[in-house]
């Protein structure tokens, strides 16, 4: 079996699991579809925490994220979308959009990303980039 733990703060944690320890068999949340949510939800939590700041009259937001891949180019583009409701100016949707772009994941995944880590066996480490 196959089980990937993801801790977050507090006592809270997803578990993902494969019984069968096979790709066909795996079932539950895609791993993209876990980033996808995370960046729905920073960037939530930023145009929330915006608007309220200002104080908007922001009555409804609801963000969707659309992930295209292409694993021929090797590229992954994310496409963010707000749906809001509230008595608000075009200067403030612009706002919001910006504040949007700030999310802390969104910001992330702009960046140049680097992966490494290690594999622990029977005491040993193994380092990989």
């Amino acid at each position: 079996m196959t089980k990937v733990k993801i801790n977050m703060d507090g006592d809270n944690a997803i578990t993902l699991s494969n019984e069968n320890n096979t790709t066909a068999d795996v079932t539950g949340f895609d791993p993209s579809d876990l980033l996808a949510g995370a960046l729905a939800k920073c960037t939530e939590n930023e145009v929330r925490r915006f608007a309220a700041g200002k104080e908007y009259d922001l009555k409804k937001l609801e963000v969707r994220v659309d992930l295209d891949r292409d694993s021929e180019a090797k590229t992954a583009n994310f496409k963010v979308h707000l749906d809001v409701e509230g008595n608000l100016s075009e200067a403030e949707l612009r706002q919001l959009h910006k504040a949007a772009r700030k999310s802390y994941i969104n910001r992330l995944l702009s960046n140049n990303i680097s992966l490494g880590g290690d594999v622990h066996h029977d005491g040993q480490v193994l380092n990989f980039e």
